[in-house]
């Protein structure tokens, strides 16, 4: 594994990494950061009666309520149902 991280990445700077960074760089971060989710959500809709939807709608607010009482696990579950990884990445 260590020869083909090499491929991409030279063994002098991963030598610089601690394991638990290297591995956040490369599959992303293991602890769900809801405040970066959030911040990176894009809403959009109208609600029936035309009204345009925003993170102030009730159901909004409800799904980030849902969120903040989850484990990790069950976002992780989560995030693989809707989006197919199980990580946020590591680059924001």
């Amino acid at each position: 594994m260590l020869r083909g991280l090499a491929t991409v990445v030279p063994y002098q700077i991963v030598s610089l990494f601690k394991w638990t960074d290297l591995r956040d760089k490369v599959c992303g971060r293991v602890q769900i950061d809801l405040k970066l989710l959030e911040s990176q959500t894009l809403i959009a809709g109208f609600h029936k009666n035309g009204k345009k939807i925003n993170r102030n709608s009730r159901h909004i607010k409800f799904f980030w309520q849902m969120m903040e009482n989850m484990s990790n696990e069950e976002r992780s579950k989560l995030l693989f149902f809707v989006w197919g990884r199980t990580r946020l990445p590591a680059n924001k």
